[in-house]
């Protein structure tokens, strides 16, 4: 009963602290930049991305992933294959302090792979769609400039963990 007690007053505490020293606010538009690693495709990745808070706590998010994929050689053929994803979420902000914020983040994913054939001229291309399941991190380096790292696991045909890193910068202030 001790240890219950003491983590309600904990958990407690953290919600109203969050609430005192919240840094991301109604109307904060963000947009930023960063690399990453798909870990089913195991290949690095570069990517943009923005975010909207909607409510105190609450942010819609997008972004853009392009990967950067060798071209596989077979004798005189080459195959170059180009892959990227869109994602549309909703993230949550559980712990929002003065200096960092840590968020869970659901919502949709949207892949495309394309492969083309240097001799035979032949192409391929498949899109497919999923449920993004995450967390991220940010750090606030100053007013304007946040260090983020975001992983998440997408479900669905084209499953895979991603995990992504980098800046976002405060236009709206």
């Amino acid at each position: 009963m001790k240890k219950i007690t003491l983590l309600s007053f904990f958990l407690l505490l953290i919600s109203g602290l969050s609430g005192v020293y919240s840094q991301s606010t109604q109307g904060d538009f963000n947009i930023g930049a960063g690399f990453g690693y798909g870990f089913d495709i195991e290949e690095p990745s570069l990517g943009l991305n923005t975010n909207y808070a909607v409510a105190d706590n609450f942010r819609v998010a997008g972004d853009f992933i392009y990967y950067f994929i060798s071209d596989f050689r077979f004798n005189e053929d080459v195959i170059e294959t180009n892959a990227f994803e869109l994602n549309f979420n909703l993230q949550y902000s559980f712990l929002n302090m003065e200096n960092f914020n840590i968020y869970a983040l659901t919502g949709l994913n949207y892949v495309r792979i394309s492969m083309s054939s240097s001799i035979s001229q032949n192409s391929f291309s498949a899109t497919e769609a999923g449920i993004n399941l995450g967390s991220g991190l940010e750090l606030n380096i100053s007013p304007t400039i946040k260090l983020f790292s975001e992983g998440k696991y997408a479900f669905g045909d084209a499953s895979q963990f991603v995990l992504n890193g980098g800046l976002r910068f405060r236009i709206n202030r």
